[in-house]
């Protein structure tokens, strides 16, 4: 019998590990409607066989002639050529040379950076080397000229650059000051040209710009154009201003507008407006002794309201702004002295003198100097007695006496 036959199939044999599978949780939804067109290989004749068909989704627009073109001004915005006018290899051969062509490009501006950076290089040597022989005016043009080439490879925000035009111009104004000659004379103007933001912008440059026409504003009420010494005086006081508003005032070093107000008021003075020239004096000693309190506190008061702690409070700092309260005291007692106000006047120069005195010593310099005002002034006014009075009943023509119709000018606005 053959064993074979009797035997139960494979797939008839119940499975005794299969589990029941479980109906699946979503509900059925019925398959998306679709239509059926039917081609035959010949139109209108219905022939049996092969049936091509070819499913379209139902309500789908056709697209139109216009959808399927692709315009040639497209292509042209990605390719440097007319694509559809050229062949593939030759299309992939204008490719190559428009790679290779920006590639020459880019090699070529790299050469040339190269050289600017080894020239860049050769000037900061040779400006240095000819600054130690004292070849000033030399130096500082060599270093302008180094200064160009940095901003055409670092841009003109640039930390590296930032830098070198913070020497730049901290160089020109010591040099120029020193030497105030006609010929130092351009580089306190390369070191303004240098502080415009449409040429370089660093930290502090409405601080450096200020430093700068104040010093530019000094060199022409010394050679008595005080026309353009006050022009350049008013600006330092706004970009003071313009400072202080940019930093904020907790930030602001205030002995900055102080020395503003002082430089304002000389040429005034010497314009013959010794009202107004008073008022700037005395704002400038009131903001310079707020800042020595601050200083001898390590505390600055932000017009007396919110405290900050000073950055730094070396002797230099000190000596500045002890050296501006007596210039302060001094331009005070000077002004009272032409308003005829002799023994106002009197007082301001002890005061000046004993500043002197307490905060830089008996034998500094401007210690020296507040002995021979005050003796200078004691000799004018006080020998004989009567002269005293004769000068205060004196009437200066050349004074307004009227501050508020100063003020109104455009001097000036607090």
């Amino acid at each position: 019998m053959n064993k074979s036959a009797t035997r139960t199939p494979l797939y008839m044999m119940p499975n005794r590990h299969r589990l029941p599978i479980p109906e699946p949780e979503t509900p059925y939804t019925p398959p998306r409607e679709k239509k059926s067109i039917y081609c035959s290989p010949r139109k209108n004749i219905n022939t049996p066989g092969r049936r091509y068909t070819r499913e379209v989704e139902k309500d789908k627009p056709k697209p139109t002639q216009e959808e399927t073109d692709i315009p040639i001004d497209s292509l042209n915005n990605y390719f440097p050529f007319n694509a559809p006018q050229h062949s593939i290899v030759e299309m992939q051969e204008q490719q190559i040379m428009f790679v290779r062509s920006k590639l020459k490009k880019a090699h070529k501006m790299e050469l040339e950076i190269r050289e600017r950076m080894k020239r860049v290089t050769k000037l900061k040597e040779k400006s240095i080397e000819i600054e130690t022989e004292g070849y000033y005016y030399e130096s500082m043009k060599l270093w302008a000229e180094r200064l160009h080439l940095m901003k055409g490879i670092y841009g003109i925000s640039h930390e590296k650059v930032a830098k070198s035009v913070v020497k730049f111009v901290n160089s020109c104004n010591v040099y120029a000051m020193s030497d105030m000659t006609p010929k130092f004379m351009e580089l306190l103007h390369m070191a303004e040209q240098h502080t415009l933001q449409k040429n370089y912008e660093f930290d502090e440059q409405l601080k450096y710009r200020s430093i700068t026409l104040s010093n530019i504003s000094f060199q022409h009420r010394r050679h008595n154009n005080l026309a353009k010494a006050l022009d350049y005086a008013k600006q330092a006081y706004e970009c003071e201003k313009s400072y202080e508003i940019h930093v904020g005032p907790k930030n602001y070093d205030r002995s900055g507008l102080a020395d503003a107000h002082l430089n304002l008021g000389t040429v005034l003075s010497q314009l013959g407006h010794h009202e107004l020239a008073l008022a700037h004096a005395k704002k400038a000693l009131n903001i310079l002794m707020e800042e020595q309190t601050a200083m001898e506190d390590d505390i600055y008061f932000v017009h007396g309201k919110s405290p900050r702690v000073r950055p730094a409070n070396t002797e230099e700092t000190r000596e500045a702004i002890y050296n501006s309260i007596i210039v302060a005291h001094n331009n005070i007692a000077n002004e009272l002295e032409f308003l005829s106000r002799a023994l106002e006047a009197k007082e301001w120069h002890i005061r000046a003198l004993s500043t002197s005195e307490a905060k830089l010593g008996p034998h500094h310099a401007m210690t020296s100097k507040m002995k021979k005002n005050l003796a200078k002034f004691l000799r004018t006014w006080e020998v004989p007695e009567e002269k005293i009075q004769s000068r205060l009943n004196f009437t200066n023509t050349t004074i307004i006496s009227n501050t508020e119709d100063l003020l109104a000018e455009d001097y000036i606005s607090y």
